[in-house]
């Protein structure tokens, strides 16, 4: 059993074989794909607020991301078994989301 939280003890709680596993990951996935959609739209941003608007955000997005794929609560092959893309649309978000980087982030730490 794994869960979603970062904090051992605050976690939710799935058995791999478990369907709350399979919907906890599709919701994330709905949430990721819709906040990425959003930053994504975000294109006038000031050179002094891109941190804390754009690359913060997308950190998160990929804390969030990592911490879906890596809990272990869910058999990614039910998904390709059932023609469910939700795994596969999250990830393609992500990617989107680095591609749509302003090149100014460079020297951001």
């Amino acid at each position: 059993s794994s869960g979603i939280n970062a904090e051992y003890g605050q976690r939710l709680m799935f058995d791999v074989s478990s369907p709350n596993g399979i919907l906890l990951f599709r919701e994330v996935s709905k949430l990721l794909c819709e906040y990425g959609e959003r930053l994504i739209a975000m294109t006038d941003i000031p050179e002094d607020s891109i941190y804390q608007t754009k690359l913060k955000q997308v950190g998160l997005c990929f804390q969030i991301l990592r911490s879906a794929l890596a809990g272990g609560y869910v058999n990614f092959g039910v998904f390709q078994l059932y023609g469910d893309e939700c795994h596969v649309n999250a990830i393609s978000m992500f990617i989107k989301l680095l591609g749509n980087l302003p090149d100014s982030t460079h020297g951001v730490p």
